[in-house]
């Protein structure tokens, strides 16, 4: 079906790759949407009592299916988790580097030697004691080196899990390899710090897909984004399989439409004045609830859960594959038609190429795109387009792009201050451009989780901007393009993935972005 009151008597099996799934629906009365009376007849013309929201979460029971036209959003669990540091600086060696110039994840020395792309991962609560990664007993280890990596780029290095002499037993909040994923901690008044009420999560709901619209925009060419991209009704404002990624936004126009789908909007601060999206709460949700546009550490979250035993890489799967749809020859502005698609899969079987062909994230070759190689995961983290997220280097961000800076606790900042350097790269790095130099200035403190330099195969991006696990994108985010993006576009073909990463000035061009929801008391 296409969404259910409750997905049976099992809602979630982790060790299974059974990601927890839910749907926010409509609620409205009117010939707009569908309403029903108790018995469950359902009216088109909006004479029923109850409207889509009211009648599945009070009255239908378990397993009634949900008609797609009621659904507005689709969202999938991810929960708290500590997970085993496999690179604390970006120093020491690279996982599933092995000697060999552009080598993958897939290569059997890698493997063999126990660098394999896969993290070992615990479930925690909120209330567990957070795990802090321990810097090492072996001062080589915490040390940059002073020289070049050189030739040495893809084997050089300490191996931090192995030879820096901590321990790697989960269970110590310090003085071992495991670290608990920061996404988890919400710092929602931007104080600073995790000590109000709130502010450790269980787990955080994101998106199952990028956000969506039927009011297709791509308008390659577009200059006046507020044109196209603007022009979207609330009630458009989806998060759904089978419609074209919402366009053609800046970036502050996607953070302030983000936290809009709560009712706790005005509490964060940050984004861009609009007018026709200006409704607050368009996902309909209770006062619990908080959205905010997906940071860079939350896209991490889902990331390293998928590469882990209880998503997609656990499956036996490689890691996700692409949606592959792409129709170059839909016109640039088109209702009927359209050029990227949501919640599709790679365009044929395994395949890291594109078309005009949607494989649904409902079909066998559909869920290979998902990030648990089945229908419970979450789709369009590789393709069909570049995802902006809330990650930024120096707080750099200006109107049009991004009238408001972001409130601290809803951005990952990369800044200066912190040691990010635009003019120069460390003596170490193989770096020859800011664009991949800035992996080399990251600290645990500042990017762990973050999939950045933990999940490149080598030490030092040095220009081949492929370098990534899978061989995806890399590209730091810099002072002439400060926003980070995510995932790649479809026609990007092998270059996009799940780790590919990129950058851009938060102009509205080609980008979508996703929403994370963090609810109190669950």
């Amino acid at each position: 079906s296409d969404g259910s009151s409750t997905a049976g008597n099992e809602w979630a099996n982790y060790d299974n790759a059974k990601w927890a799934n839910a749907v926010t629906l409509k609620n409205t009365k009117d010939s707009s949407t569908n309403t029903y009376d108790a018995n469950g007849t359902k009216h088109t013309d909006g004479t029923g009592t109850y409207s889509p929201l009211e009648y599945y979460r009070d009255i239908a029971t378990i397993g009634t299916a949900i008609p797609e036209a009621d659904i507005l959003g689709y969202w999938v669990y991810v929960p708290r988790y500590a997970y085993e540091v496999q690179r604390l600086n970006p120093w020491n060696k690279p996982v599933c580097g092995n000697g060999l110039a552009g080598a993958s994840y897939q290569d059997a020395d890698c493997d063999a030697n126990g660098y394999q792309a896969m993290f070992d991962i615990k479930f925690e609560k909120a209330d567990t004691p957070k795990k802090t990664p321990y810097q090492g007993l072996v001062a080589v280890c915490n040390t940059a080196p002073t020289t070049s990596v050189g030739a040495n780029n893809y084997t050089g290095g300490m191996d931090y899990r192995n030879d820096c002499g901590v321990s790697r037993t989960y269970g110590s909040q310090t003085g071992t390899t495991w670290a608990t994923h920061p996404a988890f901690s919400l710092d929602k008044n931007s104080d600073g710090d995790f000590e109000d009420a709130n502010e450790e999560l269980n787990g955080i709901w994101i998106g199952k897909f990028t956000t969506s619209t039927t009011t297709y925009c791509h308008n390659v060419n577009a200059t006046d984004p507020v044109s196209c991209g603007n022009l979207i009704a609330p009630a458009d404002i989806h998060i759904k399989p089978n419609e074209s990624p919402m366009l053609r936004k800046y970036i502050g126009t996607q953070f302030t439409i983000s936290k809009n789908m709560s009712p706790n909007a005005n509490n964060i601060t940050g984004g861009n004045e609009v007018t026709v999206n200006d409704a607050i709460n368009t996902m309909n949700l209770t006062e619990n609830a908080t959205t905010y546009m997906l940071k860079t550490g939350d896209w991490g979250a889902a990331a390293y859960l998928s590469t882990s035993k209880y998503g997609t890489i656990g499956q036996g799967n490689k890691m996700v594959y692409n949606n592959g749809y792409y129709d170059v020859s839909v016109a640039s502005s088109s209702n009927t038609n359209y050029r990227y698609i949501t919640g599709c899969g790679p365009f044929e079987d395994k395949a890291d190429t594109f078309g005009a062909t949607c494989n649904s994230y409902d079909t066998t070759i559909g869920q290979q795109a998902s990030t648990t190689g089945n229908i419970y995961g979450i789709y369009d983290m590789a393709g069909p387009v570049w995802n902006y997220t809330m990650g930024n280097y120096d707080n750099i961000g200006s109107a049009p792009n991004m009238a408001v800076m972001p409130a601290a606790g809803y951005m990952n900042s990369y800044l200066e201050s912190d040691g990010f350097s635009r003019d120069v790269a460390p003596a170490w790095s193989a770096g020859t451009s800011r664009q991949w130099w800035g992996y080399d200035y990251c600290t645990f403190e500042i990017c762990g989780g973050h999939a950045l330099y933990e999940t490149t195969i080598v030490q030092s991006i040095d220009g081949l901007s492929r370098e990534s696990w899978d061989l995806e994108n890399t590209y730091f985010a810099h002072s002439s393009a400060a926003w980070f993006g995510r995932g790649a576009t479809s026609e990007a073909g092998p270059a996009s993935g799940i780790f590919a990463m990129g950058s851009n000035t938060g102009w509205a061009g080609v980008f979508s972005f996703r929403v994370s929801m963090a609810v109190e008391g669950e």
